[in-house]
């Protein structure tokens, strides 16, 4: 740009969040007023949530301790829900993979989708219409013993960009529970507050729809995604919608 071009806006947002283990370290950013899009706000929601995480495990109950371990991976047969966010970063993410690789996670994606299609789990899932419907089908869609199309040797292969659910899932109670959460009573550490609810709801300011929560196996299939939501928003407005779906002033 040259120097007698337009001049950018700038603004910078210091936001700290209060959580039940203390507040996060004060977080201040400069924000371009340049169009962005939603994906590009999840790098940071992702630092975010892992310091609201690492601070939660650091303050279990008397005796217990995070139970999870590579191999375990019952977590991964189950609905992960994801933001409209995540899902266009992951699509991104997908897309900049070498060829091969990329293929291998479509075929899963589409296969995991068919056999939803087939048992009726992902029109339960898209059409539930209480807590108690949801979670029916959620169940279903655990019984159908259906791994994560990202699950390889026993641990995630997209470890650094999983999604908020992925993060915040750390149980500690006995690892043989997990073996069926529905019958079992799995305690987790409580994360607060949840990122794929502010997400969602961050999602919702930015495009004026209601919250969505979309499973994760839908990344691979172009009809899940709406034109709506790859729109780019001034970088200003979009960061004050951000920070005002936490709930505190950025």
């Amino acid at each position: 740009m040259s120097e007698n071009g337009p001049k950018i806006r700038v603004k910078t947002f210091t936001f700290s969040l209060p959580t039940p283990y203390g507040n996060l370290p004060s977080l201040s950013i400069e924000v371009p007023d340049l169009p962005m899009s939603l994906a590009e706000v999840v790098p940071l929601l992702h630092a975010i949530c892992n310091k609201c995480v690492e601070m939660a495990c650091a303050h279990p109950g008397p005796d217990e301790k995070v139970r999870c371990s590579r191999g375990c991976g019952s977590c991964c047969r189950q609905v992960v829900p994801v933001s409209i966010p995540e899902l266009l970063f992951l699509r991104t993410c997908l897309a900049e993979l070498p060829p091969a690789r990329r293929d291998r996670y479509q075929s899963r994606l589409e296969s995991v989708v068919h056999a939803m299609q087939k048992d009726g789990v992902l029109s339960a899932l898209q059409n539930a219409g209480s807590d108690q419907e949801a979670l029916s089908a959620a169940q279903s869609y655990f019984n159908q013993g259906l791994d994560c199309p990202f699950l390889e040797d026993g641990a995630c292969s997209i470890h650094p960009v999983r999604p908020f659910a992925c993060r915040e899932f750390n149980a500690i109670s006995p690892p043989e529970l997990c073996e069926n959460p529905f019958l079992n009573r799995v305690r987790k550490v409580p994360v607060v507050p949840k990122m794929t609810s502010v997400a969602a709801r961050f999602a919702a300011k930015a495009t004026g729809e209601p919250p969505v929560l979309i499973p994760l196996v839908m990344a691979g299939n172009p009809e899940t995604f709406q034109s709506t939501w790859d729109a780019a928003v001034p970088g200003v407005a979009l960061f004050e919608m951000l920070f005002d779906s936490f709930g505190v002033p950025g």
